[in-house]
């Protein structure tokens, strides 16, 4: 999931020192609707008795991976990513939280 969304879509975009992105939706991430229906995975034997794991190690491989099945799928091989880092698919939320009207003299809630 990783390896895709970073081949493909996962980025954020600045304008005027702030992310447009104001959540996890607006953030383009692999979602389960666009992955593969297919998936193989190996997991190697341990070699010693300690504990451990791959941890982050698949995802560079994935990544370049999924980056030379879209250079194969399209003839062109992508040299920036994501390839999909364009336009927006969201209007950008407020990136000023809504000031309320200020009273006239600052004494009217005395009256």
């Amino acid at each position: 999931m990783d390896g895709i969304a970073l081949a493909l879509t996962s980025s954020l975009h600045l304008r005027d020192g702030h992310f447009l992105e104001a959540s996890w939706d607006n953030y383009f991430y692999t979602r389960q609707w666009n992955t593969p229906l297919e998936l193989e995975v190996i997991v190697m034997p341990p070699t010693t008795g300690e504990p451990g794991g791959a941890g982050e190690l698949g995802v560079a491989a994935s990544m370049a991976a999924v980056a030379c099945a879209y250079g194969r799928a399209t003839g062109k091989m992508p040299t920036s990513f994501p390839i999909n880092h364009g336009t927006l698919g969201f209007e950008p939320k407020p990136t000023a939280p809504p000031i309320p009207q200020s009273p006239t003299d600052g004494l009217d809630h005395a009256r």
